[in-house]
């Protein structure tokens, strides 16, 4: 009959209208899910090129820290190594304390002698900057060159150091140098001219 005809061909239409939907349901999913897949991609691959890029920051730190801190410890090994030495040198070749006994010579007349041989024991001294600096004690008093050249033989305690010789306060103590000593207010104008060692 006509309308089981039209029954039947109502439900074909209507399980064929259920198969397309079902197809373009999956198809749909089907794309749904490559463009999830094709997003998932892009932020991975967005993800993954930030990573990147962060770990090739975090690589390339590193390598320049490494480098600046084994620069800085070569300086620092450099540095102990030279310090080392130039302490080694300094106290290998620091001055040591010397006693010595030294002969200064300076002009005078005849007529000055008594004076100058009463200074027996006295202390000199040198003035510098102000200050009167102690250059040792008289221990001899004598006459040269027909009483016109006065001869004072001094103990005093002095810096040695090898290379430099004997000095107090930065003046030397040696044959031919000359400094002004002063004992009591009497101040001469003298000549190293004889220097025992001692020690």
């Amino acid at each position: 009959s006509m309308a089981e005809i039209k029954n039947e061909s109502f439900e074909q239409t209507s399980q064929s209208l259920k198969k397309a939907d079902s197809k373009k349901s999956q198809e749909d999913q089907i794309r749904a899910s490559v463009l999830k897949s094709e997003a998932f991609a892009g932020k991975k691959s967005v993800v993954f090129a930030d990573m990147s890029a962060r770990v090739g920051v975090k690589r390339k730190l590193p390598v320049a820290v490494d480098i600046i801190a084994g620069i800085l410890m070569l300086i620092i090994v450099c540095g102990i190594i030279v310090g080392t030495y130039m302490l080694f040198r300094y106290f290998s070749n620091d001055y040591e304390s010397a006693d010595i006994t030294y002969t200064v010579e300076f002009s005078s007349s005849k007529s000055d002698f008594e004076r100058f041989l009463s200074m027996k024991n006295e202390e000199v001294f040198v003035d510098k900057n102000s200050n009167a600096v102690f250059f040792g004690k008289i221990t001899n008093v004598e006459t040269a060159e027909a009483n016109e050249k006065v001869r004072f033989t001094i103990k005093a305690n002095v810096k040695y150091r090898r290379g430099e010789g004997y000095s107090i306060e930065d003046t030397k103590i040696a044959v031919g140098n000359k400094f002004a000593l002063r004992c009591g207010e009497t101040r001469k104008d003298v000549t190293v001219i004889a220097l025992d060692g001692g020690n």
